[in-house]
This record gives structure tokens, sequence and C-alpha cells, in this order.
């Protein structure tokens, strides 16, 4: 896929990584200049530093061959802003982190095709955009009361093939989503834990540790 990026810090970073790793053609946009330049250092990729919802930002990559623009800047506005330039501009697809729930039904009203809530469902731009590495940590919710993980399962885990019940994961902890075989599954206590399944987890940072060690165990 060719993929736009635009604004963020760690959560660009995730996802630059992981959809450069997998061989997509990747551009990055973001205002700040010292974060461009370390971006640049980093990965291989098209890095322009300017605005995102100026046209003439999008000039030198021809946006009409990219398959799909993310926004996450901390602007609702500017992320609107944003996707509908790309769209008229020929992207065939817009996704957008929603920074205020209350927005979400107005960034659907005014066409972007998937808003994300950051307090929402953000199991479903895991399964459809995004591949991880055996433990990432992939979101901080409401300024690190929670935070979202992704971890996978190897044939060493102590919880493959126990129940999701049976697997007694920490108290402060919640399996919201099994990535397997490319496919979504809610679990349920009677859902069996597979090898190569990747948990999507909600935690407590303070327990986070030791949700990876119950999950991964000793390493």
């Amino acid at each position: 896929m060719n993929i736009i990026i635009v604004g963020g810090v760690k959560k660009a970073r995730y996802l630059i990584k992981t959809f450069a790793k997998n061989k997509n053609k990747v551009v990055f946009i973001n205002k700040d200049i010292k974060y461009c330049r370390l971006i640049e250092q980093e990965f291989e990729i098209k890095v322009i530093c300017g605005d995102a919802s100026k046209p003439n930002v999008f000039s030198s990559i021809e946006p009409e061959f990219y398959d799909i623009l993310i926004a996450l800047c901390p602007s609702d506005a500017d992320n609107i802003c944003i996707c509908r330039l790309a769209k008229e501009l020929g992207v065939k697809r817009t996704i957008s982190v929603v920074n205020n729930e209350c927005n979400k039904l107005a960034f659907k009203k005014l066409g972007i095709d998937t808003p994300i809530s950051v307090t929402g469902l953000i199991s479903t731009i895991i399964e459809k955009n995004a591949y991880t590495s055996r433990i990432e940590e992939l979101v901080s919710i409401d300024e690190g009361k929670a935070i979202i993980m992704e971890i996978e399962l190897d044939n060493e885990s102590p919880i493959v093939n126990k129940t999701l019940v049976e697997a007694k994961l920490p108290e402060d902890c919640s399996v919201s989503c099994i990535i397997r075989n490319g496919n979504a599954v809610i679990p349920r206590g009677g859902t069996v834990l597979l090898e190569k399944d990747k948990l999507v987890i909600i935690s407590l940072p303070e327990i986070s540790q030791k949700v990876v060690k119950a999950v991964r165990g000793a390493e």
C-alpha cells in the first residue's frame, strides 16, 4: 500500500516502523522540523516538513496514487481539514484519530472514512491497518491512565492452549480482541488461546509488566 501519515509523535513512529517493515510505501508529514529530521535519520521514507492542511504540501507526492491517509494531529479540526483536503486531492481512503469522542459523528458526516476514537474502538485500527511485533505498547489512553498493548503468543507462553478463564490474567487488565490468522476474534471466557495469537490488552500502566509476565512468562 501507499500510505501518508500526518502529525503525531509516538503513534506516528510506531505506524511508520510497522508499515515500512511490511514493504509499504510511506510518506510522513509533520510541522515539527526536529521530529521530521529524527524520522528521516531512522527510516528510509519520504518526509515532508509542513502544514498538511495546505494543498502545496502535497505537490511533490501525487496524492491520487496513495491508498490511505492517516491523520494523527492533536486537533480534531486539523484532522478534519487534512482528511477532507486529501480526499479532494485523490487519496482513496482517510483514517483519523478523534481526540474528543463527541466529535466522532461530525467526522463521519464530513466524509472521513474511518474516524478512530482515542478512547473508543482502537481494536478496529489494529485489525485493519497495523502490524506489530511480539510486544508493543500501542497507545496511552487519557494521558496515561491506561495503556493498550498487543502481545503475540509463542509456544513458550504459559497461557497457550488454555481458555481465557484458565489463563487467570491480572484483574486490572482486559483482553479486548484477539488477532488470529489475520482475523479479529472477540474473546469470551471459554475462548482457547493459541500459539501466534495476538492479544490486544487494555491495562493499568502500573501492572503492565505483570501482564506481560503472565502472558509471555519469564524471558
